[in-house]
């Protein structure tokens, strides 16, 4: 392009011949560094862009062009995620905070704060570091939530958090897996539904604790307990329903739950829980169901009460189990391995079964008790001590793998051993019903000189009577009869 060094005078000034800025020079490109020959400060028009440039400087024969407008250091417009670029007004363009922000300006600077209450995408009740969260403790949180009514979420930072809570409605606990310790004792709400969820639970006694009688939904997700000596929910009076999935733990004498005069609904799936032997896990069915599923249980259970009892996929027992109240239910593959404790004591007057299961302990017997109710065992096998109380009544079709010993000789047992005296004997037997099966054999005849045809007379929670009587004569004794005689007594269903 051809250049141009015409310059525009002024005239009736004090100095007629002032030169001017040159005229720009206007044409369809950009200038480069080889378009030199132009005064300072020469205005260049680039009609393909409609983009201006100014001369800065010519240094070793290469010349710098400075973008002027538009899209250098000017803004023209701003666009936000909707309503298009935005104009200034009067040269200005507001910046403005929205919900849970503010902008604050200060010489050249714009700084965009989020605010210390509210705006947050998951709640409004965040809980962690001053300036990070509307709230630095979980209490100040609960507070405001209980205030706002409804069901709330509280998310909690990474940190560890040592407070005693006072929970008074229904609220979720949030938190990433295992980065946020709520260290203390907390009392939950009369009613509604609590949730602790991906949190490190931590006690020197109890997580939850109340004596009330409350409705409230206990809820312990993915969360990880550390207790010294206590239990996760000692709320021995509750009814309401008790829930923990995906746990685990590593305390020094945990019970997990002391239910002992309430009613709750248990349901405990995937969890690794309890420890030591100091505080018994305290059940007490209100007619409903008490259900282990896939569980790890570490210290000793008391189930009481009345309901459904469901041991299921893999339930391992390490300490004593008893089974009481009016309990009925089922144990499937569910593995009793106390070592020298009893495995399984039955004291329920419900029916019981344990199939595809596993009995190991030491003890004599490994399965004890003294219920009415009949206890089924269906391919359980017992890889140590087999023995079973004979007070324990077994149902019919009952299967092991091992052989299946009965204790007997006591007065509640349902086998043994007695030595007939003058053609008699009387086994005291406060266990004996009317209706019970008694099948008596001679296990020798000692110094008999005749021997009678074995007999057998009930009374009922006393005693039973087993008698000689003298072949052919009916109702006669065979006194010369002092065998030694076993019993075994069945109680048909």
């Amino acid at each position: 392009m051809p250049r141009s060094n015409k310059f525009n005078k002024s005239y009736g000034l004090s100095n007629p011949l002032q030169d001017l800025f040159p005229e720009p020079i206007v044409a369809q490109r950009a200038p480069t560094t080889n378009d030199t020959g132009y005064r300072i400060g020469q205005t260049w028009v680039d009609q393909s862009t409609n983009q201006i440039y100014a001369l800065a400087t010519v240094i070793a024969g290469s010349a710098t062009w400075s973008l002027t407008g538009p899209g250098a250091s000017d803004v023209d417009t701003l666009t936000g995620d909707t309503g298009g670029a935005i104009s200034p007004a009067a040269g200005n363009i507001n910046i403005l905070g929205g919900d849970g922000l503010t902008v604050a300006g200060a010489g050249s600077t714009l700084t965009i704060n989020r605010d210390a209450e509210g705006g947050y995408p998951i709640t409004p009740y965040v809980v962690g570091t001053s300036g990070e969260a509307g709230y630095t403790t979980i209490q100040s949180a609960i507070d405001a939530a209980t205030a706002a009514g409804g069901t709330n979420v509280i998310w909690v930072q990474p940190g560890t958090y040592t407070e005693d809570l006072n929970i008074t409605s229904s609220i979720a606990f949030f938190s990433l897996d295992g980065v946020a310790t709520i260290d203390g004792i907390h009392t939950p709400p009369s009613s509604g539904t609590i949730w602790f969820d991906g949190f490190v639970l931590q006690s020197a006694t109890h997580i939850l604790n109340s004596a009330a009688a409350g409705s409230t939904t206990m809820n312990i997700n993915n969360c990880f307990i550390i207790i010294t000596n206590g239990y996760i929910f000692n709320l021995p009076n509750w009814t309401g329903e008790i829930l923990m999935d995906n746990c685990g733990e590593a305390s020094t004498n945990d019970g997990v739950i002391n239910n002992i005069s309430g009613s709750s609904d248990i349901k405990l799936i995937n969890v690794e829980m309890g420890a030591g032997t100091g505080n018994t896990m305290q059940l007490n069915g209100g007619g409903g169901f008490l259900r282990f599923d896939t569980c790890n249980v570490n210290c000793p259970v008391n189930m009481a009460g009345s309901g459904q009892v469901i041991l299921q996929n893999g339930v391992r027992f390490g300490e004593n189990v008893t089974i009481g109240g009016s309990l009925t239910g089922y144990a499937i593959q569910t593995a009793f391995r106390t070592g020298a404790s009893q495995a399984l004591t039955f004291n329920s007057s419900g029916n019981f079964s344990i199939s595809s299961g596993e009995i190991q302990s030491t003890n004599d017997p490994a399965i004890g008790g003294t219920g009415a109710g009949a206890l089924r065992l269906s391919g359980v096998s017992f890889d140590a001590n087999a023995a079973v109380a004979g007070t324990v009544t077994l149902a019919g079709g009952t299967t092991a793998t091992g052989a299946v010993a009965l204790t007997g000789g006591a007065v509640t047992d349902f086998i043994g051993q007695a030595t007939l005296v003058a053609g008699t004997v009387t086994v005291a037997n406060t266990n004996i019903a009317a209706t019970d099966k008694i099948f008596v054999t001679r296990e020798g005849v000692a110094t008999s000189t005749a021997l009678g045809v074995l007999d057998v007379s009930i009374t009922a929670s006393t005693s039973f009577t087993i008698t000689a009587l003298q072949p052919g004569t009916p109702g006669s004794t065979e006194t010369n009869d002092v065998s030694i005689v076993n019993y075994f007594i069945v109680r048909q269903l």
